[in-house]
This record gives C-alpha cells, structure tokens and sequence, in this order.
C-alpha cells in the first residue's frame, strides 16, 4: 500500500471522528449513533496501523532475508490486530 493510499485512510477516519464530533454537538447526539461511529472510526484506524505496519514491513526488511523476515513480521502483524 502506497503512502497516498495510507493518507487517504487517514482522512476518511478524520471524517469518522468529525462525524462523531457533530453527533455529540446536537445536544449529546443520539447515544447508539455516537457508539457506532466510535466503533467504525476504531476500526479503521486498527486497519490503518496494520496496513501501514505491513507497507513498513515490506520496504524496511533486508533483501537477504526478506521473504522469511517479511513473512514472520505479518504473521505478528496479523496477530496484534486480530479479534
């Protein structure tokens, strides 16, 4: 994943909490509206820092052993985010 594509999902959780942000300025906002944009903006940032772990992975492991490297770092990747 590129770094435009990394951006782009960071301003569409910037949008996520801005909407939660409007939502709790109407009078607190709807209750069950403001928890599921919580959880949508915490799921994506958790999708942001797993593409932007992986993307760091890919160019930052070393050419000599790359392929293992690479491999056992997303298999931790993967499992720090997983539910």
């Amino acid at each position: 994943m590129k770094e435009r594509e990394l951006v782009h999902r960071l301003n569409r959780i910037i949008g996520q909490v801005e909407a939660i942000k409007k939502n709790l300025e109407k009078d607190g906002g709807d209750c069950l509206e403001t928890v599921l944009l919580t959880k949508a903006a915490i799921q994506a940032l958790k999708k942001f820092a797993q593409a932007y772990l992986e993307e760091s992975v890919r160019r930052c492991s070393s050419e000599g052993q790359k392929e293992e490297f690479t491999q056992k770092m997303q298999e931790i990747i993967k499992s720090l985010f997983a539910f």
